[in-house]
């Protein structure tokens, strides 16, 4: 949750730029909760890495940048994740095994 908030306020202050896209979408008058979840919906939506067409239609440099950055991080976040559960899974499988095996011994 926190590397979620921190992203989100990265991505509004990237964006917050002449071309970006806190002033495409007219954000700096909004309240401080619109703007934020603004931006927290901009970076849900960016950080799949089916997203990464839509990442390239992005007007700034470091808008694009940070949806890389952010897509990739993404893709190493949960491969991390599934390489746990994997993990957890396979452990119980072991000890099942070899329960099944004192039983049947």
């Amino acid at each position: 949750m926190y590397g979620l908030h921190l992203l989100t306020c990265i991505w509004y202050w990237v964006g917050n730029v002449p071309d970006g896209w806190v002033q495409e979408q007219e954000l700096s008058a909004q309240s401080l909760s619109s703007m934020y979840f603004a931006s927290l919906t901009l970076t849900l939506s960016r950080l799949p890495a089916s997203s990464m067409k839509w990442n390239m239609t992005l007007q700034t440099d470091g808008e694009r940048t940070l949806a890389i950055v952010a897509t990739f991080m993404a893709l190493a976040t949960s491969s991390v994740c599934i390489s746990k559960v994997t993990n957890v899974m396979s452990r119980w499988q072991s000890m099942r095994e070899k329960r099944r095996q004192i039983v049947e011994s």
